[in-house]
């Protein structure tokens, strides 16, 4: 008995080097892969230019550190009636219960979400884990993403934005919808304006429509001869910054104003990117007189964080929306309150006719025909 465990002890001790080799090869394999899918991701310093290829791939990867705050945030709970930021300087002690009462439900419900979103949100921030989401698992996120919103926005009826649990919760909701759609951003969390004193809005003038006192609406329809009236008709010396997410739009564009076909005698300036543009005309680097920005840029923000974070700022240039968005009195209600002065509605794809060039420079012409009419500042 004694001679059959030795033997299997040997046995053993001969096994244990091949096997160690073996983990030891599987480990070097594994860590060899992980350095390959490394590698594989874009290395990307400062800004991405339009020229570089597609900007609608991808989704943004979000800052690590800024998830873990995120993550870690406490939403304060079981409040005093002081620690509380009412609209008014403190509602009476009935209104006043009734907030908590509201704030702390609404509370619940926005930890018992968190438990799940927070796991999600930790991994999408990490490029290694981060993973593309199917269309059934966006749309479930999001139908419980916009009820938890409306929850706390009820709580608006209440609170001033600036109260702490309120405006944290406000945050993470925020940070959670552009982490499941970035272009979410651009539309439902955007700075709000003051209302518009500085003119009536009128559905015509604002989608751009021709003037009664023109003659474009009769002109034969020859491409290069439309092109050059509508040039004409533009003020001198304008600047222009077009963002739009699409690679065919803008490098069109670029090849069409190259050729003298599209604003000819205009400074043109390109833009893939929202966050980019702001930042260029903020910080002086650029002072374009017309911006036309489709409403939705992936990524980013679109037409509407571009006017909230400008308007805010004093910036008193044409805003424009070039857009597939349609013509009506919602919609254009809706920009013109977002702080945008028009509409030029074109549908997907208008890059491959051969008539977008006159219809968007005859609608900039448009533009300032009823600026100068009306005398709006922008």
């Amino acid at each position: 008995m004694y001679r059959r465990i030795i033997l299997y002890l040997l046995a053993v001790a001969a096994c244990v080097p091949l096997y160690a080799q073996s983990t030891a090869r599987a480990a070097r394999i594994a860590l060899r892969a992980e350095e390959m899918v490394q590698e594989s991701l874009p290395r990307v310093q400062g800004k991405i230019w339009p020229s570089a290829g597609p900007l609608h791939g991808r989704p943004t990867v979000h800052n690590f550190s800024t998830m873990e705050q995120i993550v870690q945030m406490q939403v304060e709970s079981s409040r005093l009636p002081r620690d509380f930021k009412f609209i008014e300087p403190f509602p009476s002690m009935a209104l006043a219960q009734e907030a908590i009462n509201r704030y702390n439900l609404v509370e619940k419900s926005f930890e018992r979400f968190r438990k799940d979103m927070d796991v999600f949100l930790y991994y999408q921030a990490k490029p290694i884990e981060r993973r593309e989401l199917m269309p059934a698992e966006r749309r479930q996120w999001l139908e419980r993403l916009n009820i938890l919103k409306r929850q706390i926005e009820s709580l608006g009826a209440y609170l001033a934005p600036d109260d702490k649990g309120f405006s944290q919760m406000r945050n993470y909701i925020e940070y959670a919808y552009t982490a499941v759609e970035p272009t979410l951003g651009s539309v439902l969390f955007v700075k709000p304006l003051a209302p518009r004193t500085d003119r009536e809005f009128s559905l015509e003038e604002f989608c751009l429509h021709n003037p009664a006192a023109t003659l474009s609406s009769w002109l034969p329809p020859i491409s290069w001869i439309k092109n050059r009236l509508a040039s004409r008709k533009l003020p001198e010396n304008l600047t222009v910054a077009v963002l739009n997410d699409r690679y065919s739009v803008l490098k069109e564009m670029e090849k069409s104003h190259r050729e003298g076909v599209f604003f000819p005698s205009v400074r043109l300036h390109f833009y893939g990117n929202a966050t980019s543009l702001v930042d260029d005309i903020l910080a002086g680097r650029i002072q374009p007189d017309v911006i036309l920005t489709d409403i939705l840029v992936s990524q980013s923000g679109g037409g509407y964080y571009v006017a909230s974070e400008l308007r805010l700022r004093r910036y008193s240039g044409t805003i424009i929306a070039l857009t597939a968005y349609r013509e009506d009195n919602e919609v254009g209600l809706e920009m013109f309150n977002h702080g945008l002065d028009g509409l030029i509605s074109m549908p997907i794809g208008f890059e491959k006719t051969s008539s977008w060039p006159s219809r968007i420079m005859q609608a900039v012409a448009n533009h300032f025909y009823y600026r100068k009419l009306h005398g709006w500042d922008h």
